[in-house]
């Protein structure tokens, strides 16, 4: 075991007193040592148990009994390890890394805010420069206590919807893993989840520009109700006209799809209702949805309709465990 992985150890475990756990901070943005601590970072997250108790896996035993399925059969968990790990043991590790990222390549000063949103909930808040940012479920939101600098910068895991307070002297951007999106004074949304293949950026008003990180010399310009994706895999934008307002109708209780898959589809669900879905994967296909549910549906309405726009699957609610079946062979 290593001195740095014993250090970043005290630090996720918050062992540390205040004054020495800022210095940690300061020694973790320096460059030396950079691959020792992130394999130390890594590490941790490996050791992290993420074996649930008997009482977590009761009622999914129970609801793969019902569809008979062998405890080897294989699932398909939506979401990869970090989002399925309770809160609990997220935010810590959250805690570390996500700021630890963001203060060594954007910020120089390691004292800030974290916002963390658990699955099944949004928030609200109000930023040190009057901006508004409404923070949806499994996000986390990363600002300094008191804008800066030329810039207003935070860091967004997740998807937040911004209202921004004009400031011309001062641009406003949000930064996320790979890209960073800038505005003077206007309305937008970021979708940036760890686990998605993409990150999605859509404009209500006013006007943003839109560059990979550390780059600036392929920058898109955003107008009113335009929307820029980058995929993560190919390193590719693309740019489309849409309705801004059905992406922003999350702040609202809504929850739109908009030619979405049922894999994405699904996603989303688990995130915004705190459930957790058992579905073969060979169940999902190529083929593009459209649905919009009112405000606050309940789950049960959600899946009803969803499995019946989709045609030939049935589902079965048990607790939080949703699991979803073929209705011409159980199981498949």
């Amino acid at each position: 075991m290593s001195k740095t992985y014993k250090i970043l150890h005290n630090l996720v475990n918050h062992t540390l007193p205040p004054e020495l756990r800022n210095r940690i901070w300061q020694w973790m943005v320096t460059p030396s040592g950079l691959k020792e601590k992130e394999e130390a970072l890594l590490s941790i997250w490996e050791d992290i148990p993420t074996e649930a108790t008997s009482n977590t896996y009761h009622s999914l035993k129970a609801t793969q009994k019902k569809i008979k399925q062998q405890p080897s059969a294989k699932q398909f968990n939506l979401f990869p390890k970090l989002m399925r790990i309770a809160a609990v043991l997220i935010i810590p590790i959250l805690s570390v890394t996500a700021p630890y990222l963001y203060i060594r390549n954007y910020y120089s000063e390691p004292e800030m805010i974290q916002c963390f949103v658990a699955e099944g909930d949004t928030q609200e808040l109000t930023l040190p420069d009057g901006s508004k940012v409404n923070i949806n479920s499994g996000s986390l939101l990363l600002y300094p206590k008191e804008f800066k600098g030329d810039t207003r910068s935070i860091y967004l895991v997740g998807e937040g919807n911004f209202s921004v307070k004009k400031d011309k002297a001062h641009p406003f951007i949000v930064k996320t893993s790979h890209l960073k999106v800038e505005a003077l004074g206007t309305k937008f949304n970021v979708q940036a989840y760890s686990e998605s293949e993409k990150i999605i950026t859509t404009l209500e008003n006013g006007a943003i520009k839109v560059d990979k990180i550390n780059e600036d010399n392929n920058s898109f310009i955003l107008a009113p109700d335009e929307q820029l994706e980058y995929n993560l895999h190919t390193g590719t934008f693309e740019k489309r006209v849409i309705n801004a307002a059905n992406y922003s109708g999350w702040t609202k209780g809504e929850l739109n799809f908009i030619n979405l898959p049922l894999k994405e589809i699904l996603s989303t669900i688990q995130r915004e209702y705190a459930v957790q879905f058992v579905i073969n994967p060979r169940l999902f296909t190529p083929d593009l949805y459209t649905i919009k549910f009112n405000q606050h549906e309940n789950i049960d309405n959600i899946m009803r309709i969803l499995t019946l726009t989709v045609g030939g699957l049935n589902y079965e609610i048990e607790d939080n465990i949703i699991t979803i079946h073929s209705l011409k062979k159980k199981g498949v």
